[in-house]
């Protein structure tokens, strides 16, 4: 572990013991968020925000001028190609909730119960 001297005798304690990208930030005055991993520091979780923000914001744009595609006048196309475009703009987006779902914590029961063989 690695003390950074802050204002206030107060320390910023870094965990050294993993790469620099996932040190691990605790302090008692920075805020924090649980994840999955432990804690997060505040940065971030804006970090998170910004990005998504701006990446989902410029995928959708991308989606709109896919649809543009569909004008008749300007594009030649048939349904099995339309079908392949949703088939893998479908295949990349469940491939990204499942990446999404495998980060979440499992949810695990800490009681254990057998039921009563009279179903009571």
């Amino acid at each position: 572990m690695t003390d950074i001297p802050l204002k206030n005798n107060t320390f910023l304690t870094v965990l050294t013991m993993f790469p620099s990208h996932y040190r691990q930030v605790l302090s008692g005055n920075i805020r924090v968020h649980k994840t999955v991993a432990g804690v997060m520091s505040e940065k971030g979780r804006r970090n998170f925000i910004r990005l998504a923000e701006r990446r989902v914001s410029r995928t959708i744009d991308e989606i709109r001028l896919i649809g543009n595609l569909s004008d008749r006048s300007n594009y030649e196309y048939d349904q099995d190609e339309v079908a392949k475009i949703f088939a893998a703009l479908r295949s990349e987006l469940n491939a990204c909730r499942k990446r999404f779902e495998a980060a979440r914590p499992k949810s695990r029961s800490t009681t254990f119960r057998l039921k009563d063989r009279r179903g009571s």
